[in-house]
């Protein structure tokens, strides 16, 4: 079966244009935390440009095209956007007066193609060498019902993790990386898809595949009037919509998790060096009732660097895929990020995008900077995990000038859900003998850490919270912001305040602690 073309979405999609989704998607968000490079991005199947829009705030050069008219002339109203067009892939070049695109990017799209494998070769014409192409797909496996939209006209081809990573690498792409959506995310979308099959009925368009017909045309004919569009903006009813669903879906989610799965799969890849074919990179799943990748606090790291200042200079300690850092170029382009990191796989990655990465042992090498070459130091879920803590904030205390910053985020011996399982006899998560962690931190004990060792050498400049036991992402969030000091993680923005003088190797010798701590010697 064909795609049907634009003039059948723009009556297919005539609810959707009436009442414009501007919100910012999850997978939006990722992709552009994602990205390991900024440049001219193309967005195809742009719809009203919402995707467009944001990644021109993100430091983008970003164009887009759609086969909807309709949804163009929605875009160019509401975000006066001058770089979107209606034409197709082969007709971009043309368009937009651009031979390649450092990033194409191509949301919900993919399930509606009638040839893939063709869609793909083109996009892969329209990349430079060292492009990357960023995608979503709905998962087939995400809820226990099947949509009545899931089928031809509508939806040509349905996605799993296997046949998407196997699409992808014989097509000779690479995935840098992949991640399904939270659970939560597809239970409140499943709650939102029984609120549309009532208005669909209601509209005589509820059929497999959204099959238009006569009757359903007439009867959606008056949402095209400008007053009834007006009416629809101001009521906003998605936001109704949300304000009635969220509430019930926090509540019941606990009971229903284990029937739903990720609502989308999003993945970031570029060409395979050398046609070869490579594995890609396992896909991670955002959480089940507990959202964990709320654990490495990304907002709070980001908000930290926001409130930083000026810095060219970075470093992140145990820099994982680089996530951090991506975030520190995020906010200056400019800034020369450097990683530790030992892991052979990371380092790989962190390469890759770009980024200079140095292989040391951090609880006993020295960092490769001189004294106070470096604005920002990085140290997000690592401290845990040493015993040298004296010798690694000499370190960084040594490569910060006066004024730089340290940022940290570990969890939280103190957290709710920790205290719980004191009181009733249990381990406290993050000190489980068995695992990789062997310290366990609270605010007031790392900042009496660092006063103790280092007397008015750092100022505590900005400090927060991130997830909250055991409560999904809706209810955690809040409350991690309103109770941080009982967050799953603490986060925390130190200052240095004064000249630095060997302070933290003297101090386990000045109070005679009985571990042989290495302190250099």
């Amino acid at each position: 079966m064909k795609t049907p073309g634009g003039d059948w979405y723009d009556l297919a999609y005539i609810v959707r244009h009436s009442v414009i989704n501007t919100s910012i998607r999850d997978y939006y968000k990722w992709t552009v935390a994602s990205l390991p490079i900024r440049g001219k991005l193309l967005d195809v199947g742009c719809g009203e440009g919402v995707f467009v829009n944001y990644a021109r705030k993100n430091d983008f050069d970003a164009y887009g095209i759609d086969f909807s008219q309709d949804s163009i002339e929605a875009g160019k109203q509401l975000y006066a956007l001058d770089t979107t067009y209606k034409c197709s892939l082969q007709e971009v070049q043309d368009k937009t007066r651009i031979t390649q695109f450092d990033v194409i990017t191509s949301f919900e799209v993919l399930e509606h193609l009638e040839k893939p494998a063709d869609f793909l070769a083109e996009v892969a014409r329209l990349m430079k060498k060292d492009g990357y192409v960023a995608i979503s797909v709905p998962y087939r496996g995400k809820w226990p019902l099947k949509e009545f939209n899931d089928y031809p006209p509508h939806h040509l081809t349905r996605w799993t993790e296997r046949s998407l990573r196997i699409f992808f690498s014989s097509n000779n792409f690479e995935i840098v990386q992949a991640q399904l959506g939270s659970r939560f995310g597809s239970y409140r979308m499943f709650l939102s898809y029984l609120f549309r099959v009532v208005l669909y009925r209601i509209l005589g368009m509820y059929r497999k595949g959204l099959t238009i017909k006569e009757p359903s045309i007439r009867k959606t004919n008056f949402l095209k009037n400008p007053t009834v569009r007006l009416l629809l903006s101001r009521m906003n009813p998605r936001l109704i919509r949300d304000m009635i669903f969220w509430p019930f879906a926090a509540l019941t989610f606990p009971f229903v998790f284990p029937w739903f799965k990720g609502n989308n799969l999003m993945l970031i890849a570029k060409k395979a060096e050398n046609n070869k074919v490579v594995c890609p990179v396992p896909l991670s799943q955002k959480g089940t009732l507990i959202d964990r990748s709320l654990n490495y606090g990304r907002h709070q790291i980001k908000r930290f660097l926001l409130a930083a200042g000026q810095y060219r200079t970075v470093i992140d300690l145990g820099a994982g895929q680089g996530d951090d850092l991506m975030l520190a170029q995020s906010v200056n382009l400019q800034a020369d990020i450097h990683a530790v990191e030992v892991y052979p796989d990371y380092a790989t990655r962190l390469v890759e995008k770009g980024i200079r990465v140095h292989n040391l042992n951090i609880e006993k090498d020295r960092l490769p900077f001189p004294d106070g070459a470096v604005d920002v130091v990085i140290a997000n879920q690592i401290l845990e995990h040493v015993k040298e803590l004296f010798w690694i904030f000499h370190e960084i205390t040594r490569v910060l000038p006066l004024g730089g910053k340290v940022i940290l985020g570990v969890p939280n011996l103190a957290a709710l859900h920790n205290r719980i399982l004191l009181a009733f006899g249990r381990q406290p998560s993050p000190l489980k003998n068995n695992s990789a962690h062997i310290r366990g931190y609270t605010k007031r004990d790392l900042i009496k850490f660092l006063e103790s060792c280092f007397p008015g050498g750092y100022k505590l400049k900005a400090f927060g919270g991130s997830n909250f036991y055991p409560f999904p992402p809706v209810v955690a969030r809040p409350l991690a912001k309103l109770f941080p000091n009982m967050a799953w993680g603490i986060f925390f923005m130190f200052e240095k305040q004064r000249t630095y003088k060997n302070e933290f190797l003297e101090f386990p010798i000045k109070e005679r602690l009985e571990t042989n701590f290495y302190v250099g010697k």
